[in-house]
């Protein structure tokens, strides 16, 4: 089982600081990263971004997603580092995994 959170590291709604994990090492820190500037987006996908499909003539175009997944989740606040090993642990419970 891989674990892999992306959250905000800071308050900033503008250009917060965008942390990567993986089992609940953080591996990665995007500093006054980028998201959106709307309110919402209608168009949301893992592995694939808004500007370009799969029959896309760039030649770095989006692969998408080819995989499962257990427990997407989604937060409005930043997930602290507590939370963070208390959602990690809970998954392996879950999938009796010690």
């Amino acid at each position: 089982m891989c674990h892999i959170a992306i959250t905000a590291k800071s308050n900033d709604s503008f250009r917060p600081d965008i942390a990567v994990y993986i089992n609940g090492t953080q591996v990665h820190l995007e500093p006054s990263g980028y998201l959106p500037q709307a309110r919402s987006t209608t168009n949301n996908y893992i592995g694939k971004s808004n500007w370009s499909n799969v029959d896309s003539q760039y030649e770095l175009k989006d692969e998408l997603f080819s995989g499962k997944l257990f427990d997407f989740r989604m937060y409005k606040t930043v997930l602290s580092e507590e939370k963070l090993k208390k959602t990690i642990s809970w998954g392996m419970n879950k999938l009796g995994i010690r």
